[in-house]
């Protein structure tokens, strides 16, 4: 197939366009018009999910949101300066618990270390929204008792220590969503959700008291399945001054309410 066949000018074929990295009609532009754009081209409709399973899942988000973001902190200095504080900013982060093969109970802290870790210590102040997931893990006590009995040691372990550092890891932090599963060994699930998160329900609540301190927090959000009584945690905070606290049922049964301090 010749040129003539593409149909294209041979003038086209010899331009030198140019070093593609030098965005000087782009930078020319007020702040704010280029601020709008990086919004549009960085927010993100669901949370971030940091190193998430299905983080590398094919998306119907083209280019994906992550490639785009290192795209523009390749271009040149000011572009990569200024698109940072944006994107953490504007974005909710989701940090999701990782389990091992043959893991006993999922691993937050590991996940949580690493995100904070990896974020550069100027823009953690910038991140508004958090949105992380505890899946509780019965844990059999010996010898096998009934399921009131059942406690998540393990899993409050990590969640306590979140709990400490986020008023020194992010102290701008505005909204947090927590999101609450059970994760049962057997098909007792309904029963592990009435009981034992029933007889834990101090333990759990008091995870998040030292969030209290954090002047900037605004929202403070449970989610959970139906199977999942949330009220229990609610009459637990009801003292506490949590005006900010609102308890969601899953997304498919929306009971919520507030919790007056």
């Amino acid at each position: 197939m010749s040129q003539a066949d593409l149909n294209i000018p041979l003038s086209l074929l010899k331009v030198d366009s140019g070093p593609l990295t030098e965005f000087k009609y782009f930078t020319k532009l007020a702040p704010e018009m280029r601020n709008s754009i990086y919004k549009l081209l960085l927010i993100s409709s669901t949370p971030v999910r940091i190193n998430g399973y299905r983080s590398n899942r094919r998306t119907s988000q083209k280019p994906p949101l992550k490639a785009t973001f290192r795209n523009l902190l390749e271009v040149n200095k000011q572009i990569n300066s200024e698109v940072q504080p944006i994107f953490f900013s504007i974005n909710t982060f989701f940090i999701e618990g990782q389990a091992s093969y043959g893991a006993e109970h999922w691993n937050y802290l590991n996940r949580f270390l690493a995100f904070a870790n990896t974020t550069p210590l100027e823009m953690r102040v910038h991140i508004r929204n958090l949105h992380f997931e505890i899946r509780l893990t019965p844990e059999v006590p010996s010898p096998r008792g009934y399921s009131e009995d059942y406690v998540f040691e393990n899993n409050l372990r990590d969640v306590r220590a979140i709990c400490r550092a986020l008023p020194t890891c992010f102290p701008r932090l505005e909204s947090l969503n927590v999101e609450l599963r059970i994760r049962s060994p057997c098909n007792l699930r309904t029963c592990f959700s009435y009981f034992t998160l029933r007889e834990n329900t101090d333990a759990i609540a008091d995870l998040f008291l030292p969030l209290q301190t954090m002047p900037k927090l605004e929202e403070l959000v449970w989610d959970a399945i139906p199977s999942i009584d949330l009220s229990w945690i609610a009459d637990r905070l009801s003292g506490e001054d949590t005006r900010y606290v609102v308890f969601d049922g899953w997304k498919r049964k929306r009971t919520s309410f507030n919790v007056e301090g």
